[in-house]
């Protein structure tokens, strides 16, 4: 319930696309200056610093702006039709929960009786969510068997999915099609079947869940009766914990090493046709979520692109939402244009790096340089002296950037050749000083990498 779209984004279920798209955009900026936003429609007991984040906002938002996805949202959201609606919703906001809820109940004997009692339910279902706060109120437990017996009228009356189907495409541009409809009346049960399941499993109370899954005859733990599944689901689990707990810049292969035992162990799942099962989708987009956290922290910061790519590939490859695989999908279309544009600003550093140039002329990013560095390019200095009879000179040329793919020969051929050529007429150091200038240069002249680099990243 606390990560229902229109909660996240501060709406009423009649919010139109105009709305929305104004909205959306608002809160973004908010984030932008460090701001939580606030609004009218906001409920006292949630923690919006929680749910208000940029991920869960963009989320949210696509998912309100997909008529089918919308629909479960609106279904699990309060619709206010009328004064004293807003009445009941306006106390429950604000912490009057009790005086809210029993007033949505008196309001069940009018000729909107499943309306109300739909935003009774709802009020309910976040109390039993968030009871921790509510500890006066007593056991919510005791309130499952009422929660699910409204769910049951609202499930099998033909009126409540008229008046549902009214109030939605009062506030929708597209009317909500017939097929549409169908297709959510049938998949209705075995969704909130789910959401009971983790909600009770997230709250160590089963109690709910038992009365649900007791009154529709739908269950959503098949998986504990499999042995062989619940062997794949524990290594799964353990492999996940171990992953999250693994640094990426030490531990890299045997993260690897864990995704991969994790997708075999997902593939004998699929082959027993267990993957739909509301658990292994939770930890398929569990897995999902933490891989694509790995690919991002991999490209961003330790400018590794090829694991990077390979991470997202298998994130969108895992994942059970399509929310989850859009969010990777659109992390991959990001990850290949940068890697597309660092190609091409590397085919312009080698061909501007075609020759070993001077310190002071290289114009290039540091994070070029150092990933250039990284590949064994150098910064070198070469040696060479010159003699005028009674004395000799040695000195050092300037620092060079050498690139991996060239050799500092190009650079060390003109001050050994000027130790030749004039190193050798003064006596009694030329001998000495022209051979420990050649020596130097043809090993390679002297490394500064190190110590220039440092200074460049200070």
């Amino acid at each position: 319930m606390s990560r229902n779209a229109y909660l996240i984004m501060g709406l009423s279920s009649d919010a139109d696309e105009k709305l929305l798209n104004k909205r959306h955009k608002e809160m973004l900026n908010y984030l932008k200056i460090d701001e939580i936003p606030e609004y009218d429609a906001d409920i006292s007991f949630i923690d919006y610093k929680k749910i208000r984040t940029e991920e869960m906002i963009k989320e949210a938002f696509h998912t309100l702006s997909n008529q089918k996805k919308k629909l479960y949202q609106t279904f699990f959201w309060f619709q206010l039709i009328d004064n004293k609606d807003e009445k009941c919703f306006r106390k429950f906001i604000k912490g009057e929960v009790n005086e809210a809820i029993n007033e949505w109940d008196d309001l069940y004997e009018t000729t909107k009786k499943y309306h109300y009692l739909k935003n009774g339910l709802i009020a309910d279902l976040l109390l039993f969510e968030h009871q921790k706060r509510f500890k006066e109120l007593g056991d919510f437990n005791q309130d499952a068997e009422q929660i699910v017996k409204a769910l049951n009228e609202l499930l099998h009356s033909e009126k409540f999915r008229a008046e549902f189907k009214e109030i939605f495409n009062l506030h929708n541009e597209i009317p909500l099609h017939t097929e549409v409809l169908n297709e959510f009346k049938k998949e209705l049960p075995q969704y909130i079947a789910e959401a009971f399941f983790d909600l009770c499993e997230e709250l160590k109370k089963p109690k709910l869940y038992k009365e649900y899954s007791e009154t529709f005859r739908l269950n959503a733990k098949e998986l504990d009766d499999n042995v062989e599944a619940m062997s794949s689901i524990k290594m799964i689990e353990q492999n996940l914990k171990e992953i999250k707990s693994k640094d990426l810049s030490d531990d890299l292969d045997e993260i690897i090493a864990g995704i991969n035992d994790i997708s075999e162990e997902v593939k004998k799942l699929d082959y027993l046709g267990l993957e739909n099962s509301p658990k292994m989708k939770k930890l398929k987009d569990d897995f999902a979520s933490e891989v694509r956290s790995m690919a991002i922290k991999l490209y961003n910061d330790l400018n590794d692109s090829d694991n990077s790519l390979n991470f997202i590939n298998e994130a969108i490859a895992i994942a059970y939402s399509e929310n989850i695989k859009s969010r990777c999908k659109e992390d991959k279309k990001t990850l290949e244009e940068n890697i597309t544009w660092l190609i091409q600003q590397e085919h312009q550093t080698r061909v501007a790096l075609d020759w070993p140039i001077p310190l002071q002329d290289l114009n290039i990013s540091i994070i070029q340089l150092k990933k250039l560095v990284a590949q064994w390019g150098k910064f070198k200095q070469y040696k060479y002296c010159i003699s005028v009879i009674l004395m000799t000179f040695k000195r050092w040329t300037d620092i060079y950037f050498i690139p991996p793919w060239k050799s500092g020969f190009s650079v060390a051929i003109l001050p050994t050749l000027w130790t030749l050529l004039l190193g050798w007429r003064g006596f009694p150091r030329w001998p000495i000083y022209s051979l420990e200038c050649i020596f130097s240069n043809l090993f390679g002249g002297k490394d500064l990498t190190t110590g220039v680099m440092s200074h460049l990243w200070a």
